[in-house]
């Protein structure tokens, strides 16, 4: 196994032929291994799928904005037939897309209507063009991990929008690099334009959200956050000032 360094993280790189190994051993690989070796939605799970739930109930709790996780967790409980667990990967997909995301939530949605339940699913249909947060959960919804965490964590004195509150145990740079990897750029760029307002010294920050704005040519975005920055507390002044040039000389 080999390992690569992607948005400045270490990832493992599985050969092919390893691959294959694993999907082909049934359940004498350790679900994780099989869950890592297939980067599909959706995959076979029969002999193993308590594993499964069990990773990617840990996964979406350590690493709240990985989409993908969320997804197959879903797909994962609708296999298992658990209706109460399927409600509460359900949530959690809800809580961390908010009103955005419309089509993904709505998808996995409809898949899981038939073990969802009616009553479920009417309730969860009538907030697609909504959000729900933290608070709407409740605490004793276990099952909606996201919820339950934030709730029984002992660094939240304060509750806080659903948002606010994740981003307690998720960096914003992480975060931001989170969504760029399912191309959800203006999430990122809000991500990293609120974090600097609120700390304007991370000088990472600074230079992820110039990138973003550059490559996606948003001379307008820009020019509005230039003005909201205090000039005195900037510290990559330059870097910004180099791309005012950079847009100034643009055709």
């Amino acid at each position: 196994m080999e390992y690569s360094a992607r948005n400045g993280r270490l990832i493992s790189v599985i050969p092919e032929d390893f691959q294959s190994e694993i999907v082909n051993k049934g359940s004498l690989i350790e679900a994780v291994f099989k869950i890592v070796a297939n980067c599909s939605l959706q995959f076979d799970i029969h002999d193993w799928d308590k594993k499964a739930a069990d990773y990617l109930d840990h996964a979406v709790t350590k690493k709240p904005f990985d989409l993908r996780s969320h997804v197959q967790r879903i797909h994962v409980h609708i296999y298992r037939r658990d209706a109460d667990a399927l409600h509460g990967a359900l949530l959690d997909l809800f809580i961390v897309l908010k009103e955005k995301g419309r089509p993904l939530r709505e998808r996995m949605l409809k898949l899981s209507q038939t073990v969802l339940g009616e009553d479920r699913y009417r309730v969860l249909l009538d907030q697609l063009d909504a959000s729900i947060t933290v608070e709407d959960v409740g605490y004793s919804f276990k099952t909606s991990l996201l919820s339950y965490e934030v709730r029984n964590s002992k660094k939240f004195i304060q509750k806080t929008e659903t948002h606010e509150v994740i981003q307690h145990y998720l960096d914003p740079q992480q975060e931001a690099r989170d969504y760029l990897e399912y191309g959800q750029v203006d999430e990122a760029r809000e991500v990293l334009e609120n974090a600097i307002l609120k700390d304007p010294l991370q000088q990472c920050l600074h230079h992820d959200l110039l990138e973003i704005y550059k490559t996606t040519k948003s001379k307008k975005m820009f020019l509005a956050m230039h003005r909201r920055l205090n000039i005195n507390n900037n510290p990559v002044a330059n870097a910004w000032d180099e791309l005012a040039d950079y847009f100034e000389k643009e055709i």
